[in-house]
């Protein structure tokens, strides 16, 4: 059995997109409701491409001077601001080109793959990235998850997927390492997986172009999701 695990920004979701602003203002909402912050959409997007949402959020407040305890007291709060502002307001965002091209048709056949499991790893809290994957219409594809609010260290979330998994009985007790596939866009995805010995598949659908990617020595390396069912058949 193969877990595929899928990055959600800059891998499905175009970064730059009404989606990807909306989650931004989101951060600027969070920050000033739970900790008095203005922070500014170039300070929360230098730090966010690959990061976790939990990453973020402490290392914007780090740099402001807060220490530890005042940054976990308000943490659980900043994610619910989050959580609250993007539902408010997700209504009103539209969807033209936010999906990436080649997702839909990759999930398609993928999803049919008795052999393969699609789920999620990605920074984005739950709540978000539910909420953005349900507005493209995808969000069923994916069953199991491991997301940003619970981590700062992005490998962390491949166990939690794992673990997510195994409670839902899609994936066996001793599943191995190389039978994981973290799937993303960037640096940190590649290194992610490696941290965890799964397998990187690299897709240069975000910032970062191919040749930077390989530099990072990924297993795979695509242009795009189009190619990725290739890997299985």
């Amino acid at each position: 059995m193969n877990l595929l695990l899928f990055d959600v920004d800059g891998t499905i979701v175009r970064l730059g997109s009404a989606l990807s602003k909306l989650h931004v203002r989101a951060f600027n909402y969070g920050f000033r409701k739970a900790y008095g912050v203005d922070a500014n959409m170039e300070e929360i997007t230098d730090r966010s491409h690959g990061s976790t949402d939990r990453s973020i959020v402490c290392e914007v407040l780090r740099q402001r001077g807060f220490k530890e305890d005042a940054i976990s007291k308000g943490l659980e709060r900043c994610f619910s601001y989050m959580v609250d502002y993007f539902r408010d307001n997700i209504s009103g965002i539209g969807c033209d080109g936010v999906l990436i091209d080649g997702v839909t048709e990759a999930l398609n056949v993928l999803a049919k793959d008795r052999s393969c499991v699609l789920g999620l790893l990605t920074g984005n809290l739950q709540e978000i990235a539910e909420m953005k994957l349900r507005k493209l219409g995808i969000y069923e594809y994916f069953k199991v998850g491991g997301f940003g609010g619970v981590s700062e260290i992005r490998s962390d979330l491949i166990g939690l997927a794992i673990e997510d998994g195994q409670r839902k009985g899609l994936i066996g007790k001793h599943i191995g390492s190389r039978e994981v596939y973290v799937i993303g866009d960037t640096r940190k995805d590649i290194k992610c997986a490696q941290e965890r010995g799964a397998v990187s598949v690299a897709v240069a659908t975000g910032r970062a172009t191919k040749a930077t990617l390989r530099e990072y020595k990924p297993d795979y390396l695509l242009d795009s999701l189009h190619e990725l069912p290739g890997i299985f058949h």
